[in-house]
């Protein structure tokens, strides 16, 4: 694989395990305003003739029911991170593998190639004296700056 397609590939892992981290918290919040208020709603449109003083199971055990929702929820979140983390580990081991002996500062090793050839070929045109120049096209008093 090519080194810019594992980089995009770490780099939606690394934002998915962010997503989940997000839904985890939301889903902990939601879990909090439904059983403050799922309960009273429950006995205010549901439940008007039973006894106010006598509250049905049901509405009882709806706290519990969303925090182990909730909970649940967040354990699958984490394992789903830790396994994303993991992936992105051999990801990048994978795009080390790929750089061989490179810093990690070159993006391209064909790049660097080209540029050294052309620092050979300026270091050797520096070597060669340099020709006479003509004087063709010069006014006389360029000319006898130049002869000097």
């Amino acid at each position: 694989m090519k080194r810019s397609h594992l980089q995009y590939k770490a780099q939606a892992l690394r934002l998915e395990k962010i997503i989940f981290v997000m839904e985890s918290i939301l889903v902990y919040i939601a879990a909090l305003f439904t059983s403050a208020l799922l309960p009273s709603l429950l006995i205010q449109y549901v439940f008007k003739s039973v006894n106010p003083f006598e509250a049905p199971k049901a509405i009882e055990y709806i706290p519990v029911i969303t925090f182990l929702v909730a909970t649940v929820y967040f354990i699958y979140a984490i394992a789903s991170i830790l396994n994303k983390a993991a992936q992105v580990k051999k990801i990048d081991k994978e795009m080390e593998k790929l750089m061989g002996n490179c810093c990690g500062d070159c993006s391209d090793i064909e790049e660097l190639a080209e540029l050294e050839k052309l620092a050979k070929k300026a270091v050797k045109s520096a070597k060669k004296p340099a020709k006479a120049k003509s004087t063709k096209g010069r006014s006389r008093s360029a000319r006898k700056t130049a002869k000097k």
